[in-house]
């Protein structure tokens, strides 16, 4: 049995995440779907595939790096050529990212548009892209089997997180290759029975648009990132209480649950909410800013402390004083002790009490030679 996720440390991290965007806004050889509002539908996924893509990029959002997404929403590619470059993305642009101590670790796939059942070829699932034909459909639609083999190949190591918002989403969880997925889980916006949904006059798709609301909602503090099982439960809630009895509710799916449950990993997080930083092994010592500027503290200090030296050593007061203290130590130096009690009491009496103690703190050597001068004069008494 493999190890369990560990939903703290292996919190996802901007720099460690792949992502690839997947949809249409337009289906040339797509007749049938003309009649389904279309314009509205249209510029429905538009919204959603874009706030969506904003939300990753966004540094309060996922803050992906821009070289990190891999866009091929409304991509005039076949399937094949889809898969072809989801297939180069994932190996090119993880050996980058490895190159750079960076071992990726999250990938995540949306996918915003209709999907569509093949009653000839046993119900199987196909995503509808910009170069599908409706008349060949298994050969021009993105087949969800094939995508999961790419996926599985490119990408067996990584985490995997795939949100389809489409019709009849939920059927992906019933075929084969996406049963064999391990460390995956699959958010869909409909059960295999249920078509999704864009309201009458509402910006986004049902789903993605309470996706949107969810991350963008300031409900708590505690939340601050969300998994895909949040997700689906608030999203579901939003929906029910705003659509009633027209609501499609998500569902999520965890084909394989031998390294843990990955829908638990807390993917998304709360857009604007900080980015997590995980803990430095240095995290004991001071910071650099810290550092830097205990450093240019003491460098103001100097500055001010010879400022106040080369001010003092200007005015003629402050040089006579020094003058008598150099002599009043060098009468003390060749014991003429008479002299010096003498020189000693004038300085006294000439300065200011506070002149006199701030040129002592400046001299060391007259402090010492005070003591020498008190010791003498002990001596003396005796």
């Amino acid at each position: 049995m493999g190890e369990p996720i560990n939903t703290v440390e292996d919190h996802p991290r901007p720099k460690s995440t792949l992502a690839v965007l997947l949809g249409a806004r337009q289906w040339p050889n797509f007749p049938s779907l003309m009649h389904r509002r279309e314009r509205a539908t249209t510029d429905a996924f538009v919204a959603s595939y874009r706030d969506f893509k904003k939300y990753l990029q966004d540094p309060r959002g996922l803050a992906l790096p821009t070289e990190n997404i891999k866009d091929l929403f409304d991509d005039d590619r076949d399937s094949l050529g889809i898969c072809g470059q989801i297939e180069d993305f994932l190996r090119d642009r993880g050996r980058e990212v490895v190159a750079k101590n960076q071992p990726v670790i999250d990938f995540l796939l949306y996918f915003v548009g209709h999907g569509e059942l093949h009653p000839s070829h046993d119900n199987r699932y196909y995503l509808v892209i910009r170069a599908t034909d409706e008349e060949k459909l298994c050969d021009t639609g993105l087949d969800v089997d094939s995508l999961a083999r790419v996926i599985n190949n490119s990408a067996r190591q990584f985490r995997k997180y795939v949100v389809i918002d489409a019709c009849l989403s939920g059927t992906i969880q019933y075929c084969y290759e996406w049963q064999s997925l391990s460390k995956c889980a699959l958010l869909v916006s409909s059960n295999r029975r249920d078509r999704s949904k864009v309201p009458a006059g509402e910006r986004y798709s049902m789903f993605t648009g309470a996706l949107l609301e969810v991350l963008r909602s300031r409900n708590s503090e505690d939340d601050a990132s969300l998994s895909l099982r949040d997700i689906r439960y608030l999203s579901a809630q939003l929906i029910q209480r705003k659509y009633c009895s027209q609501s499609v509710v998500p569902e999520v799916h965890v084909p394989d649950q031998r390294h843990g449950d990955i829908a638990a990993v807390p993917i998304f997080r709360k857009w604007g909410q900080p980015i997590y930083q995980p803990p430095h092994p240095w995290r004991f010592l001071p910071s650099r800013r810290f550092i830097l500027g205990g450093v240019g503290l003491t460098f103001v200090m100097m500055a001010v402390l010879l400022g106040y030296l080369i001010y003092k050593s200007r005015d003629p007061t402050w040089r006579e004083l020094s003058g008598e203290v150099r002599l009043l130590t060098l009468y003390i130096d060749n014991l003429e002790m008479e002299k010096a009690k003498a020189k000693w009491l004038s300085i006294q009496q000439k300065y200011s009490s506070e002149q006199v103690q701030k040129q002592l703190e400046l001299n060391g050597k007259v402090k010492q030679s005070l003591k020498q001068l008190q010791s003498a004069a002990n001596d003396v008494k005796r």
